[in-house]
């Protein structure tokens, strides 16, 4: 059963393969130990840049969650500020409304007690 190695993303080497280049010379051991340096630093960089990357989701996150919180808080304020106008528009329409009946109602009075005083 022959194994597959993989050297690069592009190269896999197979365990016979392997045995037969370095039976036949062609891969000497201490350029196969280079390789497994060269694969060894890929690998650190992969994963220095890995957690970078980590690092600066977590950090895409909580600047997420922050701006959420504050989306929330403004929503609050938008609708307390709109109930506020809502009441003032309305407390002075109920109050021109009330003057209007106030003086309708004078009007009558003041038409009856004429009507009245003529009668007799």
């Amino acid at each position: 059963m022959a194994c597959n190695v993989l050297v690069d993303e592009n190269i896999r080497v197979t365990d016979e393969a392997l045995g037969d280049a370095i039976d036949g010379g062609s891969i000497r051991v201490p350029e196969l130990i280079s390789q497994v340096d060269e694969l060894t630093e890929i690998l650190r960089s992969n994963t220095q840049r890995l957690m970078e990357r980590e690092g600066r989701l977590e950090d895409l996150q909580i600047l997420a969650d922050d701006l959420s919180d504050k989306a929330h808080q403004f929503q609050t304020v938008t609708k307390r500020a709109r109930r506020k106008i809502w009441w003032r528009r309305n407390k002075y329409r109920a109050l021109t409304v009330l003057f209007i009946i106030i003086v309708i109602v004078v009007i009558i009075t003041v038409v009856i007690l004429v009507v009245a005083l003529r009668v007799v």
